[in-house]
């Protein structure tokens, strides 16, 4: 849950929200109309840029626990009102929660906000909530990619209208450090022009042509992704993976001013 506001109404706006969720009723008219609308989003996922999909399906790969869209759409068309009533004490039953503040707001009134939830959950002698054990907290792991080791998911494109096919190339690096952060970013900073010089205006293969930094729950790496209708994927694949092989050796040559 996300709340943002003016600092001397966060305690209100807090009570609102915690009475919401300790009070949750589940209305049929409303679950009818919020279950429809999250259905279409999920059809609509077919009509979302090749680009898109593919960094969606890099997620899916590298990420634990997740599922896939069209699971969740199945689910969807069996799950009813009565379920979700039944399903609500189960789920605050045992809680683990983290709280962040920011903004204009001092660490004793985060402390008392805190505090608040704690007391409105856990306090009293039939306490709404329980703790969590330790060995029930959730972890998000990710997938360790094996170094030297190449891997190549191809996904047909839902939409057939679409001419349009996708390469997102990822490349795993290492668990969050701050020296491999600050060389990984600097690593972006200087690739990043040469990226787009190369693989959109030298070569054309698509308008949408960019190379980003990704974290995934801790994980860095950084994606080369690349839009094209002149090129399939594998075709992006070797374009992108030429570009490396160029830009390794020209990181090889360059100065410490060019670097500064």
């Amino acid at each position: 849950i996300v709340y943002i506001g003016y600092n001397h109404k966060m305690r209100i706006l807090l009570d609102t929200i915690i009475t919401k969720v300790v009070d949750f009723k589940v209305k049929r008219d409303r679950f009818s109309v919020i279950t429809e609308t999250v259905i279409k989003e999920y059809q609509n996922f077919k009509f979302k840029q090749p680009y898109q999909q593919a960094n969606y399906y890099c997620s899916l790969i590298l990420e634990d626990q997740s599922w896939p869209w069209n699971e969740a759409l199945e689910a969807l068309s069996h799950l009813e009102a009565d379920s979700l009533a039944k399903f609500i004490p189960c789920i605050l039953s045992r809680v683990f929660f983290e709280c962040y503040t920011t903004g204009n707001i001092s660490s004793n009134e985060a402390d008392s906000l805190v505090q608040h939830i704690e007391d409105v959950m856990f306090g009293g002698t039939q306490p709404i909530c329980k703790p969590l054990y330790p060995s029930q907290h959730l972890t998000n792991r990710i997938l360790k990619l094996e170094s030297g080791v190449n891997y190549f998911y191809p996904v047909q494109g839902p939409n057939q209208q679409d001419d349009n096919s996708a390469l997102l190339y990822y490349i795993q690096v290492g668990q969050d450090d701050f020296r491999l952060n600050v060389k990984l970013q600097l690593f972006v900073l200087i690739a990043k022009q040469p990226t787009f010089h190369q693989l959109r205006s030298v070569e054309q293969l698509g308008y949408i042509t960019f190379l980003t930094k990704r974290n995934d729950s801790g994980i860095q790496g950084v994606q080369f992704i690349v839009q094209s209708t002149v090129k399939d994927p594998a075709q992006l694949d070797e374009r992108v993976q030429a570009f490396l092989n160029m830009f390794e050796s020209k990181l090889h040559t360059m100065s410490d001013d060019e670097l500064h």
